[in-house]
């Protein structure tokens, strides 16, 4: 996959991070718009505790999986004006073919290990900020159990 800029990203995103958040969104969604000021600030705030956020632009490629660049430029604009300036990533490759067909509405939350394996079920719609924390500490849990 790309991020917005067009530079590779790969599984290696999730190394040195228990779990990575991420938030399939489009900039066409009010909700999704709504909730990213909150996950721009919790990014920050869980940044020194093993977690991190990315997003996934849904509506930045078209059906064929070719980037979309007015979309990519609006996107960026929307990360800019709600703070939510953690990495986001162009749904192409895999992304597109193995992740996007599963996803029937956004936002959608996946949660995933520093391996990128899959940590309980997505979460569908938008959240608050107290609520993500919550599911945030849940998954935290799950993985801390699992090691033990």
């Amino acid at each position: 996959a790309q991020d917005l800029d067009g530079n590779p990203v790969d599984e290696s995103i999730f190394e040195g991070y228990d779990v990575t958040m991420i938030n399939l969104w489009g900039t066409f969604c009010g909700p999704c718009l709504q909730e990213m000021p909150d996950l721009g600030e919790l990014a920050d705030e869980y940044a020194d505790k093993g977690v991190q956020i990315v997003g996934i632009c849904t509506d930045a490629v078209n059906g064929d999986g070719e980037v979309l660049p007015d979309v990519v430029e609006t996107a960026k604009e929307d990360i800019e004006d709600t703070g939510a300036d953690y990495l986001h990533i162009v749904p192409t490759g895999e992304i597109f073919t193995d992740l996007l067909p599963r996803v029937s509405g956004v936002p959608t939350t996946i949660f995933v290990d520093a391996k990128g394996q899959q940590i309980g079920l997505a979460d569908m719609g938008a959240k608050d900020k107290d609520t993500w924390i919550q599911v945030i500490e849940e998954k935290l849990a799950d993985v801390s159990q699992g090691e033990s």
